[in-house]
């Protein structure tokens, strides 16, 4: 009895959230991982010399250890040759693009550390289009991004196979909402370059 009231206790609860998210149009998807009732654990790993890892610190290391041997090249390479092209030339973003690259960025999908995602982005008013078109424009001129936009949060998503074997897992890197606005400013700006540059046929 007392098992059926908490799971149609939990059934209202769900729906309840669900709709205020649908009445919010905030996305569902997100919602519902949200008010999930379990999280899929990882319980065990093999680490590099096969043994079985069941801590988290253990698991961590052995995670670490195979992706930087995974990611690690022996090949040296030459220091490329730095850009002269003045910046000065270079026309400052518009709020407009960047609202655009928002508008583009796919939605459902989880935040970064800063706990944004693109709904946040697609919800700003004008000034902050305009603050960001800016602060976007100052990142190009002086060629360099903020420290936190290098980090990323890393999930493994299990593609099939054993499932203590690291080679199974599939690592998906969840980058700051805003560092993804500014990367689609930049691809916008040098696909219609390249394009300009097309000869006519």
């Amino acid at each position: 009895m007392c098992r059926e009231r908490v799971a149609k206790d939990h059934e209202a609860f769900m729906r309840k959230r669900l709709m205020e998210a649908a009445e919010s149009r905030t996305s569902n998807k997100l919602t519902g991982r949200s008010i999930a009732e379990y999280r899929q654990v990882i319980p065990c790993l093999k680490d590099s010399e096969g043994r079985k890892v069941t801590s988290r610190l253990g698991m961590e290391a052995a995670i670490k250890e195979y992706y930087e041997r995974l990611f690690h090249s022996p090949m040296t390479t030459a220091p490329s040759r730095l850009l002269t092209q003045r910046f000065e030339d270079t026309l400052p973003f518009t709020p407009s693009e960047v609202r655009h690259a928002g508008e583009l960025m796919p939605s459902g999908k989880c935040s970064g550390e800063d706990k944004l995602v693109a709904e946040n982005v697609r919800a700003c008013v004008h000034p902050l289009y305009v603050a960001l078109a800016k602060r976007f424009t100052r990142y190009v001129e002086e060629s360099r991004v903020p420290t936190a936009w290098k980090t990323s949060n890393t999930v493994l998503s299990h593609k099939k196979g054993d499932k203590e074997d690291l080679g199974n897992y599939r690592p998906i890197s969840l980058l700051l909402v805003l560092y993804n606005v500014f990367t689609r400013c930049l691809l916008a700006r040098i696909r219609r370059t390249l394009e300009e540059a097309q000869p006519v046929e």
